[in-house]
């Protein structure tokens, strides 16, 4: 931190992180170069390191790898998360399999699936709602036309053995 308590970050998520660290019970974490099963914090700071699941008031990726995150404020730089949840997220060269926030900012994310009402940046999706409308009719027709099958095979052995009884 700075000698002058009056100056800004240059990002401002991490004013916001040392806020809410600083108004929640949680503590500061900081993770390098490690894998982990479970973090638990008030900021939570992690730089070429692995976790399964993180929960905190504001999280900070550098180039790790996270299984589920759940924050207020997220900040992520070159790293893969599987599922994210946050109020505010900010995302740099970020691979994320489902991220649900209130307001992202993004560069260069690529995303099976994104929610939320505010975002600004760019993101690359999977889950478009021209490929979800897709995925549902082709699900659709695959059950239709597999209850149909089935039921002919079923009509098919029961006329069957109605005959072998009946010789």
């Amino acid at each position: 931190m700075s000698d002058q308590p009056n100056e800004q970050n240059e990002n401002p998520l991490d004013d916001l992180a040392d806020e809410l660290s600083e108004t929640l019970t949680g503590q500061q974490v900081e993770i390098n170069e490690s894998s982990v099963g479970q973090v638990d914090g008030g900021h939570v700071q992690m730089r070429q390191s692995a976790a399964r699941s993180v929960q905190a008031s504001a999280l900070s990726l550098d180039e790790s790898a996270v299984g589920l995150a759940r924050a207020k404020a997220i900040d992520v730089r070159d790293s893969t998360i599987a599922m994210a949840i946050a109020d505010q997220a900010e995302l740099h060269d970020v691979t994320v399999s489902v991220l649900a926030a209130r307001r992202m900012d993004a560069q260069q994310v690529r995303a099976f699936a994104v929610f939320t009402p505010d975002l600004r940046g760019d993101v690359e999706t999977v889950l478009t709602p021209k490929t979800a409308l897709i995925a549902g009719a082709g699900f659709a027709v695959t059950m239709f036309l597999l209850r149909n099958v089935l039921a002919g095979l079923g009509s098919l052995i029961f006329r069957r053995r109605r005959q072998s009884e009946s010789d």
